[in-house]
């Protein structure tokens, strides 16, 4: 009788995932390069100086009164007029 070859544990084990665990692996690996395009970027960004001096002046000045506040048109939502007889 013939002996199986002892290599063939070894590949057996480099042949990777069971088709049932590819999905999950596909999902992971996608999840993994999604999440590295959002946040790579987000570590090297910097933050604009004209928005910092611009936001330190604002917290600088002094609050606007109500008084002096011009009222503000108000547009209300579009109601179709369904009895054209009475306006």
């Amino acid at each position: 009788m013939l002996s199986e070859p002892k290599y063939r544990r070894c590949v057996l084990s480099l042949m990777g995932p069971r088709e049932e665990d590819n999905s999950v692996l596909l999902l992971g690996t996608i999840m993994i390069i999604c999440g590295l395009i959002a946040v790579v970027p987000a570590m090297f960004e910097t933050r604009s100086a004209v928005a910092d001096k611009a936001s330190w002046i604002a917290s600088r000045q002094a609050p606007i009164e109500a008084g002096l506040l011009v009222p503000a048109r108000v547009i209300v939502p579009f109601t179709p007029n369904t009895t054209p007889s009475a306006r």
